[in-house]
């Protein structure tokens, strides 16, 4: 599963309706595959768009997920590395929840 992408970042709205997707008690879709959060160089050089996507990655990752750029060909000299990829967040107790209207959550 490729995960959310910058169609969830277009809205709050969007954002909800795509993390109801995968945040439920069961761990939704992130509980039975692999996910591949991926996006352009242009999106991880934005650092409020790099924030808004760790943050989508993190809420709803599984066990086997990975973060970082999909297929830019052979013209990108330099890849950004977004100041988050450096932070520690430790492991999850759960899986995210929506805790208020549009609101999620994880611990």
């Amino acid at each position: 599963d490729d995960g959310p992408h910058s169609e969830a970042a277009a809205s709050p709205d969007a954002c909800a309706n795509t993390l109801r997707t995968y945040c439920s008690d069961d761990g939704g879709l992130a509980a039975t595959r692999a996910t591949l959060e991926t996006h352009s160089v242009d999106d991880w050089s934005d650092a409020t768009l790099a924030e808004r996507y760790t943050a989508q990655f993190l809420l709803y990752r599984g066990d086997y997920a990975w973060i970082g750029y999909d297929w830019n060909g052979c013209r990108v000299g330099a890849y950004p590395y977004p100041s988050q990829w450096r932070e520690d967040f430790g492991t999850p107790d759960g899986w995210c929840a929506e805790v208020a209207d549009g609101v999620f959550q994880r611990n």
